[in-house]
């Protein structure tokens, strides 16, 4: 038994679950691997290298988190009882000062201690979930939960990702900071690493579980982040509404298997408060409305808008035409004898629900659609704030917004009905738009608007 071949196998085994049948049979395993060590140079080797906790040192630092304290001193007598092997008087372990915020007291501790043990912020991780704001699907916390009931909340921001995940690139989040602990706080009885800025040192080295869920986390932001991308290039936002816009809403757990790290979808729980200002705070609205983005688009669509699903840029102009009723489809645009411009509009049915008109580009689509806005921003929300629509209708905005199907009658001097039907026009310049006040909404310095876009479509611009 070389020491390379007993770090491979104990490693390992290490890995394994920490608890149940699958326990028992990993500590018998890890009897076996120690009884294995006949050198009594090695045995004395492994003695010191395991008897005193090192962070840099990922065995010893596995051996000590990853095994309770009893187990650890029948493992190491093995290595003693190897004739030969002297092993030097065990170190007394390191006492560092502890402030007890839930006993309101302050004392010392060592890494030895059970209580370290059993509480300490990296040990006894059952799993850690990460919740979505529910008004604008961003993350900002994750929670951690021990096999013994404990939860500890944290911000994302105070635990950091590894530089690098296999296929991604990930920045630190927090600059690096050497492993040097001045102190450690109990807090809702859990025990934190804190350096001499009284600052929670979370990191690599201190809280290395903690910082690969951390970094799963990470991960799957960036890969849902990535999926809504795609969605805007491909138009799957028609598939993302079809099965509720909660594909931005869910929850992430995260937890330790033998093959690593997991993350599996969870059930919503009961929605929470929005992150940012309490209630009784209303947030300062900008004099100007920024830019439409990805996430403004499906927050309406969760309001109820169906601008996404309705009207974008993939629909074809069958698609489109199997919205008309009643109407033929002519082979020619119409004109008028008398040279006068024609005013048509976009076939709508019995309201604007069904337009049968589609966006140029999803580019086109958010540029238009944020030049009304902006150009109305405090109309629409003087209106919205007073509980009705705020509707405009063939409104143009200076270039082509997209195709549709027109409608257009052909009427008699007695204004009697000579024919009707619909034709297709691919170089629409003007926009319909339908703005609803939200309903219960609370504001947010993140989320302030009251108001969402139930509904906007290209149309023909009246003369």
């Amino acid at each position: 038994m070389t020491e390379q071949q007993f770090e491979t196998d104990v490693m390992a085994l290490l890995r394994a679950p920490l608890s149940g049948p699958d326990g028992v049979r990993r500590l018998n395993s890890l009897k076996t691997a120690f009884q294995a060590v006949d050198d009594p140079a090695l045995a004395l080797k492994l003695y010191e290298r395991l008897s005193t906790p090192d962070a840099s040192d990922a065995l010893a630092t596995a051996f000590n988190t990853r095994v309770s304290p009893s187990a650890r001193n029948d493992l190491l007598a093995i290595l003693t009882a190897v004739k030969g092997a002297a092993p030097k008087p065990e170190p007394r372990s390191q006492q560092y000062r502890l402030v007890d915020e839930d006993a309101k007291t302050v004392r010392t501790i060592a890494h030895s201690d059970p209580e370290y043990q059993e509480r300490f912020v990296n040990h006894n991780i059952s799993n850690v979930t990460s919740d979505p704001n529910p008004n604008t699907f961003e993350f900002h916390t994750m929670v951690v939960y021990y096999d013994d009931g404990r939860k500890l909340e944290l911000s994302l921001d105070d635990v950091p990702v590894r530089t690098s995940i296999p296929g991604m690139r990930l920045v630190r989040l927090k600059p690096y900071e050497p492993p040097i602990i001045d102190h450690y706080v109990r807090r809702n009885g859990t025990i934190i690493p804190m350096n001499a800025r009284d600052e929670m040192m979370l990191n690599g080295s201190t809280t290395p579980d903690l910082v690969d869920f951390r970094t799963t986390i990470e991960f799957n932001i960036r890969r849902r982040h990535e999926l809504l991308e795609l969605a805007m290039l491909t138009n799957t936002f028609a598939g993302y509404v079809g099965m509720n816009v909660s594909f931005l809403h869910f929850s992430m757990a995260t937890g330790s298997e033998p093959g690593g790290l997991f993350v599996q979808a969870m059930k919503p729980g009961p929605p929470k408060k929005p992150v940012g200002a309490p209630p009784s705070v209303t947030p300062r609205l900008p004099k100007q409305y920024k830019q439409v983005g990805a996430r403004e688009l499906l927050i309406w669509e969760k309001e109820g808008g169906h601008l996404l699903g309705r009207h974008n840029e993939h629909l074809t102009e069958t698609k489109l035409l199997e919205r008309v009723v009643g109407e033929k489809k002519l082979a020619v645009p119409p004109s008028e004898t008398n040279g006068q411009p024609t005013n048509f509009s976009v076939w709508r049915g019995q309201g604007k629900t069904k337009a049968a008109s589609r966006w140029r580009d999803q580019d086109t689509m958010m540029k238009a659609i944020g030049q009304i806005i902006h150009d109305n921003i405090d109309e629409i929300r003087t209106t919205t704030a007073g509980g009705k629509e705020w509707v405009r209708e063939n409104k143009a905005v200076g270039y082509e917004t997209g195709g549709g199907w027109l409608k257009k009658v052909y009427k008699n001097p007695n204004d009697q009905v000579l024919d009707k039907g619909v034709f297709w026009d691919e170089h629409l310049k003007g926009v319909t738009i339908v703005i609803r006040p939200r309903q219960n909404h609370v504001p947010t310095a993140e989320d302030p608007e009251p108001w969402f876009v139930y509904t906007a479509f290209p149309d023909r611009v009246q003369h």
